[in-house]
């Protein structure tokens, strides 16, 4: 192939080419990037050195009624204890609320003998009215005594002896009491 010849106007608008060697000034750039590399590191190992600010000291853990002061155990919890005697002897006598109770139970008692007696007469009327008075006389002696109850029970616990035989009386009264409901009607 033939050699092309260049034209004498190409060669004029050409600059001539410039030495590599010309541009032989120190490097700014690459300087500025170490430099600022090397005071990156230099404050990053300033911040790893410095000592962490001591914690404050956490406030004491919140503990409910810790100012309150410890009560002792009630004795009549124990385990294994059944009955106590907290109650003062003669607890029942001692109410007259339960002693006029007492009398009413009694009076519902002869009521309901007096029932059956005229049952067995064949006077169902007669049975009938007595039964209501023996149901009226049994509920109003449980309803006098059921306050009272409550408060014995708080105050001597339902583990006394006393109390708990208290307890008995007035529950074979209302086991009468709906025994009579159920005979009487309303």
């Amino acid at each position: 192939m033939p050699a092309r010849r260049r034209h004498s106007e190409d060669q004029e608008e050409r600059r001539p080419r410039s030495s590599r060697s010309s541009n032989t000034g120190f490097p700014v750039g690459p300087a500025l990037g170490v430099a600022a590399l090397i005071g990156l590191a230099y404050f990053g190992t300033q911040a790893i050195s410095v000592q962490p600010a001591p914690e404050p000291e956490p406030a004491p853990a919140y503990v409910p009624f810790a100012d309150l002061k410890e009560e002792a155990p009630d004795p009549t919890k124990r385990s294994g204890l059944r009955w106590v005697d907290n109650a003062p002897a003669g607890l029942a006598e001692s109410s007259s609320v339960f002693a006029a109770a007492r009398l009413l139970a009694a009076q519902g008692d002869q009521q309901l003998v007096a029932a059956r007696k005229a049952d067995s007469e064949g006077n169902a009327s007669a049975a009938r009215d007595l039964r209501k008075q023996a149901h009226a006389s049994f509920n109003q002696a449980f309803e006098d005594t059921a306050m009272w109850e409550m408060e014995i029970e708080g105050q001597y616990t339902d583990r006394d002896r006393q109390v708990e035989k208290i307890k008995k009386e007035r529950s074979r009264w209302m086991q009468k009491i709906i025994a009579l409901h159920k005979t009487t009607g309303r």
